[in-house]
């Protein structure tokens, strides 16, 4: 975590943004956060050097955030689903230990899906899916197109 920890309230259509360049750049692991594992995230977090969590909780405003707590609150409040950002500067070894998985270290895999608890499908928020079509809109609409015939794969 950084030594000055940031919330910033930002425009839906920014976040997505923001999202979309970390894609094409390929700068950092992206992590897709299902609403239910925010609370168990939040309580690694702060092992890593650097990190930035968009939370999207279907309004037009985004919480991008780097304080741990946060992603535990929003989680209270309402149901929040989110994609967090680690730079690659991040060992992959100390990400792979936050999120229970094995990360190639060669920085080859650029994205992480968190599964629900309960072997419910895999979720995909549509804050990482809005950004996704951006960049490769086909493989956005492969998500959209399963996701649709799963339903609740899908929220903020």
């Amino acid at each position: 975590m950084s030594a000055t920890a940031t919330h910033d309230f930002l425009a839906r259509d920014t976040a997505v943004h923001q999202i979309a360049q970390h894609i094409a750049d390929r700068d950092a692991y992206l992590v897709t956060c299902p609403p239910t594992t925010l609370p168990i995230l939040s309580r690694a977090l702060d092992s890593l050097p650097a990190w930035s969590a968009y939370l999207d909780n279907g309004t037009g405003a985004v919480l991008r955030t780097d304080r741990a707590g946060a992603l535990l609150v929003a989680d209270l409040l309402m149901e929040t689903a989110g994609v967090l950002v680690v730079p690659k500067t991040v060992p992959a070894v100390e990400l792979g230990q936050v999120v229970g998985q094995d990360i190639p270290a060669d920085g080859s895999q650029d994205l992480v899906v968190l599964m629900p608890p309960g072997g419910e499908p895999i979720f995909w928020p549509l804050l990482f899916i809005d950004a996704l079509d951006i960049v490769d809109p086909t493989v956005a609409a492969q998500l959209r197109a399963m996701a649709a015939a799963a339903p609740n794969t899908t929220r903020p």
